[in-house]
């Protein structure tokens, strides 16, 4: 599947635009811009929202974590487990979010570039692109970071792995891996999000004059057609909703 490069506009009519060129026999989605359901009141409240609620909850998680660490005798016992996955794709969706309100662009992955650049060490920036598609994507809609590779070099093949203690490499190789590897930190990358939160993104927000990070920080609206087969679904909750007005 070919990846997404960059956006365009349609014309007036809905037409696809003639100076817009595409690799043959590859495979395309078209991305419509999403409006929001508002806007957050003022620059305050929205630095307030990252901090205390976005980075707030993945401080909890944090805290739980370590936690877990402190007893030895949790590993393996009761169905209970490290939360690395779970920290790494809270992190990496944290990371979407500050990312779109930074850059705004319809490309995730450009966002998260621009951000990288802007407010993360020049790590990040080194493999910005394989934070996006490898580790947000993979763990959001497959439970697991990616594998990678290049297509014209299989044996480039690069296991991901994610790890919660202070030893675990971050943006590094797994120690002792037999191939190629890439090591996430999971609690470092919230470390590092948070700093770049207070020490950039933040007064950044604060002085930006631009009021669309107003909106771009508020929830996305979805507007569901009259012809969408979630239709009957909006209106059995608007049902449950005016039943439990009538009832209460």
């Amino acid at each position: 599947m070919s990846t997404f490069k960059r956006s365009f506009q349609a014309g007036s009519g809905g037409e696809f635009p003639t100076n817009c060129s595409l690799k043959p026999d590859g495979v395309y989605v078209l991305q419509q811009a999403q409006p929001t359901a508002g806007a957050f009141p003022d620059r305050t409240q929205l630095i307030a929202w990252i901090r205390n609620c976005v980075l707030g909850d993945l401080r909890t998680l944090r805290v739980g974590i370590s936690v877990y660490l402190a007893d030895e005798r949790r590993f393996g016992a009761a169905g209970l487990a490290g939360a690395n996955f779970l920290l790494a794709a809270g992190c990496s969706t944290a990371l979407e979010y500050l990312a779109r309100i930074f850059k705004g662009d319809l490309n995730s992955v450009e966002n998260v570039r621009s951000y990288a650049q802007a407010f993360l060490t020049p790590r990040y920036a080194e493999v910005a692109d394989l934070l996006q598609r490898v580790l947000r994507n993979g763990l959001i809609h497959g439970s697991w970071p990616k594998t990678f590779c290049l297509e014209s070099d299989p044996s480039t093949r690069i296991t991901v792995g994610i790890g919660v203690r202070p030893e675990d490499p971050h943006l590094a190789p797994v120690p002792g891996w037999p191939g190629y590897s890439f090591g996430i930190n999971a609690v470092r990358f919230l470390e590092d999000l948070e700093s770049s939160v207070n020490e950039g993104f933040a007064p950044w927000i604060a002085e930006c004059t631009d009021n669309s990070v107003l909106e771009r920080g508020a929830p996305g609206l979805l507007v569901v057609s009259d012809d969408d087969a979630a239709r009957k679904q909006v209106q059995r909750i608007v049902q449950w909703n005016d039943e439990s007005r009538t009832s209460g």
